[in-house]
């Protein structure tokens, strides 16, 4: 009975978190915001260019170093420039005061604010970092094998150059939004269970979350108080001779930009676009072949152009050798070259579809017989058929005056291949541990962009 005149947890709780939100209030109410523009004997309405000529005036005129400077005074006026100077650290004063400044936020206002999670001040006001942007880039096969130098144009935000991204037109200035109070967001509770109380935030609805509110008048004619604008820039992106698909290239700090917000980075992923006759798989590049079962049998030549404009030839069968229907046949280092090893390269691979003829070619028994006759008889040397792929096979048509490389394809050697693959791996991490450079992205610190506002 000695507690029955308590009011229930729920009440209570609703009771204490009331007053300590009331405590807050108040508190933000007597911040003063005025004093350090009474020091230099400004308005809180003066811009940029009116508190700079302020501060000089003053402190030409109370220089310790002058007759009649007052040093104390002078300090003032470094302290009052410092802050009014610099338009994040007057936002925050014109917000929250000196201590607002000197805790990049808010005051807090009681140990039991962090304790429950209604949002310290500095975490509510640190600075977040926005969101990456990642673009795609189509890249083709001769592009990655000889290296080469894109250019992007991209679409960001940008804060207005024309309020400072603040929002507001001249000689106006946002106020704090007086559903939030500058938070930003809304707390709200609910009863979760007889006795329980949760407590959470909110997305503020009225200032999007900015803390701030403005008039439609007052609003920056150019980015209708969005403090943002629109701007197309253009990146250029290196690729490197042997640069795999899905690299990426990571311009950092490039990406939108916001108030009170560290942007993010613009990642561009290189995508390889099919070639018309090369495949690349890895360090190697593959073609197909179709030839016909006379070629197979007595050999031939043929010439490819390739993805650096080389012409050359290949020659096979001119020791007999039969080519049978799936063959695989290689030149070793005419693959991809290798990255930031560029004279080191994969193999080339030439896969043969042997075209038989059609049946009526050997419906005469007379040459049949013959054919017989000469697959079971002895052959005598054969001088194999020269063959240029004509545009309509595979399109590399030699040019007038052309010097070919001439090859000997080979069979496929698969313990060379492991060996040359284990030994590319051995180089590649040798690289890495010198260089520390991660082999798929690559950062620019600095900012290679070019841009064009629009």
């Amino acid at each position: 009975k000695h507690f029955s005149n308590l009011p229930s947890s729920a009440s209570f709780c609703m009771e204490f978190f009331s007053q300590f939100e009331s405590h807050g209030r108040s508190e933000r109410e007597a911040v003063d915001t005025q004093q350090l523009y009474d020091v230099l004997n400004l308005s809180k309405d003066a811009d940029a260019k009116a508190i700079k000529k302020a501060y000089y005036q003053l402190s030409k005129q109370h220089h310790p170093d002058r007759p009649g400077g007052n040093e104390k005074l002078f300090q003032k006026l470094q302290h009052a420039y410092e802050i009014l100077g610099d338009p994040p650290k007057r936002e925050l004063y014109d917000k929250w005061g000196e201590e607002g400044v000197t805790r990049g936020g808010p005051p807090q206002t009681d140990l039991i604010s962090e304790l429950f999670g209604f949002g310290s001040s500095s975490s509510r006001n640190r600075r977040q970092r926005g969101e990456s942007m990642t673009h795609m880039l189509d890249v083709s096969l001769v592009d990655f094998y000889n290296g080469a130098k894109k250019r992007l144009r991209v679409t960001r935000s940008i804060i207005c150059r024309s309020c400072s991204g603040s929002g507001a037109r001249k000689g106006s200035r946002p106020s704090v939004c007086n559903v939030c109070r500058g938070h930003g967001v809304q707390v709200q509770t609910r009863q979760i269970a007889p006795g329980f109380i949760q407590r959470f935030q909110t997305h503020c609805h009225n200032c999007d979350g900015s803390g701030q509110a403005l008039n439609r008048r007052d609003q920056c004619k150019k980015c209708r108080g969005d403090c943002v604008v629109q701007e197309k820039t253009t990146l250029e992106v290196y690729i490197d001779k042997g640069d795999s698909n899905g690299k990426r290239t990571v311009f950092k700090g490039q990406a939108n930009q916001a108030p009170n917000t560290d942007p993010g980075d613009i990642i561009i992923k290189l995508r390889e676009q099919p070639h018309e006759f090369f495949t690349r798989r890895g360090p190697n590049l593959f073609i197909k072949r179709k030839i016909p079962l006379s070629d197979a049998l007595t050999g031939f030549t043929f010439s490819i152009r390739h993805l650096d404009g080389r012409l050359i030839r290949l020659e096979c069968g001119r020791n007999g050798e039969i080519i049978s229907p799936g063959s695989l046949k290689t030149i070793p280092n005419e693959g991809m070259p290798e990255r930031g090893n560029p004279f080191e390269k994969g193999s080339l691979f030439i896969e043969f579809d042997v075209v038989f003829p059609p049946q009526k070619a050997l419906f005469h028994p007379h040459k049949r017989a013959q054919l017989r006759e000469l697959l079971n008889g002895t052959y005598e040397d054969v001088h194999p058929t020269e063959q240029l792929l004509d545009p309509v096979d595979n399109g590399f048509n030699p040019k007038q005056g052309d010097v070919a490389d001439v090859y000997q394809i080979v069979d496929v050697d698969q313990q060379a291949e492991m060996r040359k693959a284990e030994e590319r791996k051995v180089r590649e991490q040798s690289r890495r541990d010198e260089t520390y450079d991660d082999d798929e992205d690559m950062q620019y610190e600095s900012s290679p962009v070019r841009c064009q506002t629009q």
